[in-house]
């Protein structure tokens, strides 16, 4: 399996390394089976900080999605919502172990110029 590269706001990988967030949202997902994902905290981080094992993605309309994951979510029902506005299908990445580098890395040990919008392949790792 190849891993994914997701970008994610600072605030929200904080919470997924200190535990406090156990699922992160997607409106795109790929279709592949993936297990493992880098973070990449965007600005004003702007480095891969670690990376996450997935359990399994969840795909689903919002509403139902958000009933089965708002316990764990880090995110209050508000944000939730604002995030999944207009969209039919909801994906969440269930998060099975995070692992924060001692050492950020930036892109380009990924051979990236730029952060993906959501999510990219990494097939060089």
């Amino acid at each position: 399996m190849v891993p994914v590269l997701l970008s994610i706001r600072p605030e929200h990988a904080e919470k997924i390394f200190n535990g406090s967030k156990e699922f992160e949202y997607r409106r795109k997902f790929t279709s592949k089976e993936v297990n493992l994902a880098y973070v990449y905290a965007s600005s004003p981080t702007q480095s891969v900080i670690g990376y996450i094992e997935i359990q399994r993605v969840i795909k689903m309309k919002p509403g139902d999605l958000w009933e089965l994951t708002k316990v764990r979510s880090g995110l209050t029902e508000f944000q939730y919502n604002q995030y999944f506005i207009n969209c039919d299908i909801a994906y969440a990445i269930e998060i099975k172990k995070a692992e924060l580098f001692k050492h950020p890395n930036k892109l380009s040990k990924y051979c990236l110029e730029r952060p993906p919008q959501s999510y990219q392949f990494l097939y060089d790792i």
